[in-house]
């Protein structure tokens, strides 16, 4: 879980919720791992709600830092910043992101691949390491196979998935 939260029954009342970021290490073969990434950021739009995020994303950031040392990574997840020009939060979000990145050595896939909304707050980024190299084919949002049995949606969000290729040094 976030070290701070904000908010029980106001400001996106992210107290109440179960926000964090887990891992898994992966073995895509035998001696080839991958350390997976999943993310629920605090939402919020105020000064403190920033605050906040810009602490969670340098807590996920240090974590990665220490954990994942030498790792290839890949990260989703919902970041709650938004990068859409014209949103009221874009220049705070965009540097929150920016730094995240730099600070891991994460490429975000929607600055490779087209992506249907590239500033949405669904992300997903990627490192290589060890010898282990990926490639992001395809972002698609999953509309039609992720729905209930009536055709109705089963997040607040479409979900997203990233079509991959990967190469492992011998």
């Amino acid at each position: 879980p976030w070290t701070h939260c904000r908010g029980l029954v106001d400001s996106a009342s992210d107290c109440l919720a179960m926000k964090g970021f887990m891992v898994a290490t992966v073995e895509l073969a035998d001696g080839v791992v991958v350390d997976v990434y999943t993310l629920h950021a605090e939402a919020g739009g105020d000064p403190e709600d920033n605050v906040l995020q810009e602490e969670q994303f340098a807590q996920m950031a240090d974590f990665i830092n220490e954990h994942s040392v030498d790792r290839a990574i890949i990260l989703g997840g919902d970041t709650n910043l938004h990068l859409e020009p014209g949103e009221e939060d874009q220049a705070h979000d965009t540097v929150v992101w920016d730094d995240f990145l730099a600070a891991t050595g994460l490429t975000d896939v929607c600055s490779v691949v087209d992506c249907p909304e590239p500033g949405a707050i669904d992300k997903v980024a990627w490192r290589d390491a060890d010898g282990l190299t990926f490639e992001p084919q395809t972002f698609v949002h999953e509309n039609e196979t992720f729905a209930g049995p009536e055709g109705e949606d089963l997040s607040d969000h479409p979900p997203v998935s990233v079509d991959w290729t990967w190469t492992a040094e011998s």
